[in-house]
């Protein structure tokens, strides 16, 4: 009850410091009485560094059904990391984001997504890409939650959540708001399902095309301590915003300190107790538990019981090789 408390209290303290930001920025939209007296200091800025994520002490949302696992702050703006568990009641009506990709992996239970008219039973394992300005929607199936973890582009979807959960129900149904909680979440409800799509020929591009990814229908490999080696999205299906890699690591598994020099990692657990180092700071990491390694921070890392994982490289390209274009690089 008192971790609860203090999840839900980290929840408030952001709804709090967002909606001050907003209320200023609305304020600021009003005429001023006298000219703002300019700051004598400007705010130091703190580089990000690295964020480890454990499941139970992370801020909550929506009696806790949400959790945030990695925060736009947490990533420097680059994803949001969510991780909810759906109730069988849940559905969302035709929609689509001006912005933002949404990828959703599905931990357990069944849901089903349409997409610009075509509908894709999911299960745990599967995963689905959901480029901007494409209209979708979504409902559980069968009796059980469905839990899965969502990969919000660029981050920002815990600050909506955040606005949203200062509101009351009366404000919700005033104009105003529903127009800023539209503008903030970069949710525009339509009708219908939308203009169906065609999935590209073979060698073509695939900007702005929807992926249905089926665990069992991917190809996979195997390596040295390491087996099942899927690529569950491709910088290629993501138009380069990020790739996700889901594999499982042997005891015996090791990785010495290095760097990635451009791109960002997140590894998520979703079984076994791997060990990691990064930026001086160990940990051991178990089911639930993830840690975010900005670019040219060192890290190396060892497996303590046989892991099954995700692996999201941001930018894409990880599925590439982790030594993409010489970006690895080895510290002594």
């Amino acid at each position: 009850m008192i971790l609860s408390s203090m999840r839900r209290t980290r929840a408030t303290s952001l709804a709090t410091a967002v909606g001050m930001m907003l209320a200023a920025g609305l304020l600021a939209q009003q005429p001023s009485a006298s000219a703002a007296t300019p700051p004598s200091k400007a705010a130091d800025v703190k580089p990000v560094g690295q964020h480890f994520s454990f499941r139970g002490k992370r801020p909550t949302f929506h009696e806790d059904n949400i959790e945030v696992v990695v925060s736009a702050a947490d990533s420097e703006g680059h994803l949001s990391l969510v991780e909810s568990q759906w109730t069988p009641a849940f559905s969302v009506r035709p929609h689509y984001h001006k912005y933002h990709h949404e990828t959703f992996y599905i931990l357990s239970g069944q849901v089903e997504w349409t997409i610009g008219g075509k509908t894709q039973l999911m299960k745990a394992g599967d995963l689905v890409h959901i480029p901007p300005n494409t209209i979708h929607s979504v409902k559980v199936i069968g009796p059980e939650n469905m839990h899965s973890l969502m990969f919000y582009q660029p981050g920002g979807y815990e600050e909506a959540l955040a606005i949203d959960g200062m509101l009351s129900k009366s404000q919700k149904r005033k104009r105003q708001f529903q127009d800023l909680l539209a503008r903030v979440g970069d949710f525009y409800a339509v009708d219908g399902p939308g203009t169906p799509w065609q999935e590209p020929a073979a060698g073509q591009p695939r900007k702005s095309a929807p992926v249905f990814s089926v665990r069992g229908q991917r190809s996979g490999r195997t390596e040295a301590n390491v087996e099942n080696i899927e690529v569950a999205l491709s910088s290629v299906d993501s138009e380069g915003q990020l790739s996700i890699i889901e594999s499982n690591w042997l005891p015996g598994f090791t990785a010495p300190p290095h760097i990635h020099k451009t791109h960002g990692e997140t590894f998520y657990v979703i079984s076994g107790k791997v060990e990691w180092t990064v930026g001086g700071e160990t940990h051991v990491l178990g089911a639930g538990d993830a840690v975010y390694i900005p670019p040219n921070v060192t890290h190396s890392v060892r497996v303590l019981e046989k892991i099954h994982s995700l692996w999201i490289g941001t930018p894409g390209g990880l599925d590439e090789g982790a030594d993409r274009v010489g970006d690895m690089m080895l510290i002594k």
